[in-house]
């Protein structure tokens, strides 16, 4: 137990630390904790950075072209994990050449930029079948596309199974070598004279 004497001393000092005052002050205590910013729900642009992000952004943006909410919170997603993938892939590029004690580190990091790869996916995944559903129903509904730019991947119809190879014949004759068709190479040899053998 402390005596009255130290209550009042440290009520006294507590008054004297009160941590930052001002705005500025404030946001900068509140990155204190921070390492690298992957475990973060905000992302993490550092000066110097701006330029990068607004130039991701703005390509996303243009290829995506989300609409309404669900479509918009999907992109969000995207955005972030992309921006995260980035900052893993640096951090990792740092602690590649790092020493030893510091393979736990890397280890984390790899989890990480693997976590941001799969949410980047799920999120792309999900939203282009929400944009193709989209699509389809105003199609169906014979509703124009107002000149509205639609993502090449929506507009490409699903691609016909391969065709079977067809059984072909190697042979060389003279050092050249013939790819023949054994379906017409056994017409050709049904009319030589003789035919074909049986």
């Amino acid at each position: 137990m402390s005596t009255a004497a130290q209550t009042t001393a440290n009520q006294a000092n507590a008054q004297l630390s009160t941590g930052p005052r001002t705005a500025e002050g404030k946001a900068a205590s509140s990155q204190n904790a921070l390492r690298h910013g992957l475990t973060s729900n905000q992302l993490r642009i550092l000066p110097g950075e701006q330029e990068e992000f607004d130039a991701l952004l703005r390509s996303l943006a243009y290829d995506l072209r989300p609409e309404g909410a669900i479509e918009t919170v999907l992109f969000n997603d995207i955005v972030h994990a992309s921006w995260q993938k980035r900052r893993a892939r640096l951090l990792e590029a740092q602690a590649d050449a790092a020493t030893l004690d510091q393979l736990p580190q890397l280890d984390r990091l790899r989890r990480y930029h693997a976590h941001y790869d799969r949410l980047f996916n799920r999120a792309l995944k999900t939203l282009l079948e929400i944009q193709r559903q989209r699509l389809s129903a105003a199609i169906d509904a014979n509703q124009p596309a107002n000149g509205r730019h639609i993502p090449l991947k929506l507009l490409r119809p699903p691609q016909p199974a391969r065709p079977r190879r067809r059984e072909t014949m190697d042979d060389t004759m003279d050092g050249t070598l013939l790819d023949l068709d054994l379906a017409s190479f056994r017409t050709t040899l049904s009319k030589a004279p003789g035919g074909l053998e049986k």
